[in-house]
């Protein structure tokens, strides 16, 4: 965005001021769905090093995917925009080798790592990123939980989504699952209960249609984990 409005692709990059081209994720800026139409530009470049993988492969037009270092942006762009895991992966590894400590471009990889199938080695790469900055944001307590849940290390998905101050109903979700899984009843229904008060319209067919696992046996556990639990189809 630049002044409220989106930049459309054909615009001239370097017009842009340079503060709305440094802009940081951190400040709150969204790589989501709602940025769809720009190329790599995206709705504000993220960082100077971001800044330099636009200028620097000279705004790679062959491709109709952002560079993006934060949070689950390139997932969301290359999985919602149907380009598919090779993209996310091409464009994970840019991102990590122009900024390898970069705490944002690190638990990214161990989410991809997650939906990938490798979800032990995607657990490591989200812990090196909360060392990395432990004042990280608290969206990587669901990205560990959820590569703990893949892991079926369900106690240690539990304990990281106790770490959520206000869980949506995902990770609410996830979180009775998660006690489906261990056989403990009585935590799944009361989690069960707190995500149908937020969401009473909640289906499994929902949440896993949110998700990008790789590997359909992960998907099949994930939907076999809310059918313990007692969710809806």
């Amino acid at each position: 965005h630049h002044h409220g409005q989106m930049i459309p692709f054909s615009a001239d990059f370097e017009r842009i001021p340079l503060s709305s081209r440094l802009h940081r994720h951190r400040g709150g800026c969204d790589f989501d769905n709602r940025s769809r139409g720009i190329s790599l530009i995206g709705a504000i470049v993220v960082d100077v090093h971001f800044v330099r993988v636009v200028v620097g492969l000279g705004i790679e037009r062959t491709r109709e995917l952002p560079v993006l270092p934060a949070g689950d942006g390139i997932q969301r762009h290359c999985f919602e925009r149907g380009a598919g895991v090779h993209d996310a992966v091409y464009h994970q590894r840019r991102a990590l080798s122009l900024n390898p400590n970069d705490d944002l471009v690190v638990v990214q990889q161990g989410e991809i790592l997650t939906w990938l199938g490798q979800p032990e080695e995607g657990i490591e790469w989200i812990r090196k990123a909360m060392r990395l900055n432990p004042y990280h944001p608290e969206r990587f307590w669901s990205h560990l939980a959820r590569a703990a849940f893949a892991a079926r290390r369900y106690r240690d998905a539990i304990d990281a989504l106790k770490c959520v101050a206000a869980p949506e109903p995902l990770q609410r979700a996830l979180a009775a699952g998660c006690h489906a899984q261990l056989g403990d009843a009585a935590a799944a229904e009361e989690q069960r209960r707190a995500t149908l008060a937020i969401a009473p319209a909640l289906t499994i067919a929902e949440v896993l249609a949110s998700l990008h696992y790789r590997d359909p046996a992960h998907r099949e556990h994930h939907r076999e984990s809310l059918e313990r639990a007692g969710f809806p189809a």
